[in-house]
């Protein structure tokens, strides 16, 4: 192993979550591999004067807030793209989908295999299971300057993504890209099944209690825990029985039921009822929650957690949102903006990762060590370590395994400081008011393209 190059010395003695930040990120993007990895996938797009690895690196710049734009993080290095600016947009409008899909579901596993050898390995949550939750998102409006959406002032959607968070490592580890912001989000469950693992409990809000997607996830012999949707064909089976009290108030029942399948079948389900101790936002006094466990792998108290910890999806798409830049104004066009959604999400992981090595090193749980305070040093000092110690001073860090590294970061972060990088605690929040002026109305900028190329025909 390697020691630390002598121009690290002072970077990694008062930021040494940067130092480890960018031997991850090489680690996962060592550009020779990646632009193997990139000939090996891509169905139509192909390799000239900027390769992959350059594109990756360029957008990097932006996702991780070291820069506020491809425009921007262009500039800051003159010289160094072999490209002009305007065949860097046209490169990233080519960004097929899939391939974003690919990049975050492999360097997931990568960054798991890390994990594993933290000192703060994954959570069991249910024995033998892998638990998912499943959720959506869309990228934030974007400027007007695409032709197709200078007629119209409503707000430029580009893209929208199912995204799966994986409860044992917390890392966002599948994402289904759509280019049409407008598409049913229903509609892409079929599309998602081919991730599904026999043995798998997947986790989901109502919009995912569809009768078709519970009916996938238990042919393929895995199982579901999703919010019952009002309009789910769901037909109680019996009486509830005895309520048990939360640690949260809340108090929860059960019952059997049955869920009317496609094609005149039936599904046996559980039907949970959670009685709230404190209504929901829209005011809502229960909820009910559909699963296939049995009642010996999980307890009613049991599918109502794991339903509840659903949330930390929502918790990571805030992340996402508020540290890193993931949604950039400027990339109109469907293909760009999913690329910069998929590259926001991969480095979400690597802050997951980073707050698994400081807990280990800290002796506390993960989620004591703070996203904000961890993107924050990897954000306003990875540059200035850069300029000391260019991307290829890296290499060598980067071809080492995963045993190596760890090995390595676990020494890297020997003695950090507790005070620097735990999370803040507060008091409860106050509640929320609803604003009842309604919201204001959107485009799909893939449905505006589409007829733009058509009504040029």
């Amino acid at each position: 192993m390697d020691p630390l190059p002598a121009e690290l010395l002072a970077f990694a003695s008062k930021a040494p979550l940067a130092v480890a930040c960018r031997a991850l990120f090489e680690h996962l993007f060592r550009p020779r591999a990646l632009d193997a990895w990139f000939r090996a996938r891509a169905f139509s797009q192909y390799e000239r004067e900027l390769t992959f690895s350059s594109l990756v690196e360029l957008m990097a710049a932006v996702t991780f807030r070291r820069q506020a734009s491809v425009r921007k993080a262009y500039l800051a290095e003159p010289g160094r793209w072999p490209v002009s600016l305007a065949a860097v947009y046209q490169k990233l409008q080519g960004v097929e989908p899939d391939l974003c899909a690919a990049l975050l579901a492999d360097t997931s596993q990568r960054l798991r295999e890390l994990i594993a050898h933290s000192g703060a390995p994954p959570e069991e949550v249910l024995p033998g299971r892998r638990v998912l939750a499943v959720d959506g998102s869309h990228a934030a409006a974007t400027d007007h300057r695409l032709k197709a959406l200078r007629a119209t002032n409503l707000a430029a959607l580009p893209c929208q993504a199912l995204v799966v968070r994986d409860y044992q490592t917390g890392l966002l580890c599948h994402l289904l890209p759509c280019e049409d912001a407008h598409d049913n989000e229903r509609a892409l469950l079929p599309a998602l099944a081919a991730a599904v693992r026999p043995g798998d409990v997947w986790i989901g809000d109502r919009n995912f209690a569809t009768a078709g997607w519970m009916a996938a996830l238990a042919d393929r012999g895995a199982a579901f825990v999703v919010r019952r949707h009002a309009k789910t064909a769901c037909r109680p089976a019996g009486e509830y029985g005895a309520a048990v009290t939360l640690p949260s108030g809340d108090r929860v029942d059960e019952c059997d039921a049955v869920v009317a399948l496609p094609g005149g079948r039936e599904l046996p389900v559980r039907l949970v009822r959670v009685r709230l101790a404190k209504p929901l936002e829209k005011g809502e006094r229960e909820l009910y929650v559909l699963t296939n466990l049995s009642r010996e792998e999980a307890s009613a108290a049991r599918v109502a957690e794991l339903y509840r910890a659903r949330w930390k999806i929502e918790g990571a798409f805030q992340v996402v949102a508020e540290t890193m830049h993931g949604e950039v104004p400027s990339l109109g066009y469907p293909k760009a903006a999913l690329f910069a959604m998929a590259l926001s999400l991969v480095a979400y992981n690597l802050v997951v990762t980073l707050k698994r090595f400081a807990a280990a090193a800290l002796g506390v749980v993960p989620e004591d060590v703070s996203d904000d305070r961890v993107a924050t040093e990897v954000q306003t000092v990875t540059t200035g370590m850069l300029i000391v110690l260019p991307g290829e001073r890296w290499a060598g860090i980067g071809s080492w395994g995963s045993q190596e590294l760890a090995r390595w970061l676990g020494r890297l972060l020997e003695g950090l400081h507790a005070t620097k990088y735990r999370k803040a605690r507060r008091g409860p929040k106050r509640p929320k008011e609803l604003k009842k002026n309604g919201s204001s109305g959107h485009v799909s900028t893939y449905r505006l393209l589409n007829k733009e190329q058509k009504d040029g025909k």
